[in-house]
């Protein structure tokens, strides 16, 4: 990608700054793309897209609790967005980062993005089985998140080979 792609992405997709703005929607989007249910009845696990009305305002933005732990969505997301926007930095100045190292530290961004029942985030990334964050019976997909990412920042066409 030159520095002119770069640059119609950055001009195209507000997200991609350095203090990108998460709304209720863009939260509720993030959560009907990325939560599942793993012991519906159907005995295969299924999207939970009506965990997105679980969304509320805490201390660290918009989030959802998944028992005594809670996934801070709005965290999630503007440190995705935060990374993309150094990813485009570095393309508008001529450098040629790699997108397999940006997608890996989107995806650690992600499971960077848990606290525990005390409001209090992990010191280490949350673990996956998978590609799934575990919290009893749900999940939040990690690749889901990172397929999210990269089409609201509109890098996925040069990150998602064809």
């Amino acid at each position: 990608m030159d520095a002119s792609v770069a640059a119609k992405i950055r001009e195209s997709h507000p997200l991609v700054s350095k203090n990108p703005i998460v709304s209720m929607s863009l939260a509720q989007e993030f959560i009907k793309a990325t939560a599942w249910w793993h012991t519906h009845s159907s005995g295969s696990p299924v999207r939970a897209p009506g965990h997105a009305r679980k969304i509320y305002r805490s201390v660290h933005g918009w989030s959802i609790d998944f028992g005594a732990n809670s996934f801070l969505i709005e965290k999630a997301i503007k440190r995705s967005c935060i990374e993309v926007d150094k990813f485009i930095a570095s393309m508008e100045q001529g450098e040629n980062p790699e997108i397999d190292d940006l997608k890996k530290r989107i995806m650690l961004h992600i499971r960077g993005a848990v606290s525990n029942y005390d409001n209090n985030e992990y010191e280490v990334y949350y673990p996956v089985d998978g590609s799934d964050m575990m919290f009893g019976a749900q999940s939040i997909d990690v690749n889901d998140g990172l397929q999210f990412i990269l089409r609201k920042t509109g890098i996925g066409p040069i990150a998602i080979p064809n």
